[in-house]
């Protein structure tokens, strides 16, 4: 990758697991969450939300590879912590 894609890891207090915001630059372009009880992934634009600094130009190839890395990181992180509740002793 080019390095310019950004990947933080969060912990919204609405959430009940791990999210991902990526940013491309100085913007922030999305946030990829497992809330759903069925672990689907779902991704939330903010150029949807907010109105962008700039207009946002990213390599499409290495942004879909950072997603599919993101998205596994955040399926095996709820794993985990699925794993470790008391409902699944």
């Amino acid at each position: 990758m080019d390095g310019k894609f950004y990947v933080d890891f969060v912990s919204p207090v609405e959430f009940e697991y791990l999210a991902a915001e990526i940013r491309y630059q100085d913007q922030i372009l999305c946030r990829i969450k497992i809330e759903r009880p069925d672990k689907r992934l779902e991704i939330e634009f903010f150029a949807v939300l907010r109105e962008p600094i700039e207009p946002v130009v990213a390599p499409l190839s290495d942004f879909i590879k950072l997603i599919g890395e993101v998205s596994e990181e955040l399926v095996d992180a709820r794993d985990r912590l699925d794993l470790a509740s008391p409902e699944s002793l």
